[in-house]
């Protein structure tokens, strides 16, 4: 709840408590894993990158042993592990794991789930960042589709899409 609610200091206090909870519950994996997520996601936004990398791999490993290589839970640690290591200048790892959450997500959850339009749209500012600025358009635009199709085209996300088009315009000069 802590996390939900973004108190982020509260988050890491109950962190040791939920600890020792699911300790005591006898680790149920799924629980283990999922604490272990929620730790990287604290640490992650908290600015802690490489605690949030070491949470977050760990967490991918539990629910690897869960569910394999190809679940919703791993596109979402693939998808974290990605924004981490943009945060940490590591911009070609974090392409790899934003293309890894891409194909997951479109393989489990088809061509016009919202979550691909998270995947196109994290990807796609890597490539920005990285100066592929046409790669970052086609996944942009891609983005844009389907938050049009699934949200509609004044939704927060199409805006925040059309913003990021605006910022790869601003870097080819294009101000028109």
């Amino acid at each position: 709840i802590a996390v939900d609610r973004r108190d982020l200091p509260g988050a890491d206090d109950l962190a040791a408590l939920a600890d020792a909870n699911v300790d005591r519950a006898g680790a149920p994996p799924r629980l283990v894993a999922r604490l272990l997520r929620l730790r990287g996601t604290v640490a992650y936004y908290r600015g802690r990158l490489a605690d949030a990398r070491a949470l977050l791999t760990k967490a991918r490993e539990h629910y690897t042993a869960l569910s394999g290589e190809k679940s919703v839970d791993v596109a979402g640690i693939e998808t974290m592990l990605g924004s981490t290591a943009r945060a940490s200048g590591d911009l070609d790892g974090a392409e790899a794991h934003h293309r890894t959450a891409l194909a997951i997500d479109r393989e489990l959850r088809g061509p016009d789930h919202v979550d691909l339009s998270r995947d196109l749209h994290n990807l796609a500012g890597v490539l920005r960042l990285k100066h592929d600025l046409d790669g970052a358009t086609a996944a942009y635009n891609q983005a844009l589709a389907i938050e049009i199709k699934q949200r509609g085209a004044r939704s927060v996300q199409a805006g925040l899409t059309h913003n990021s088009l605006g910022l790869v315009k601003l870097e080819r000069r294009d101000l028109a």
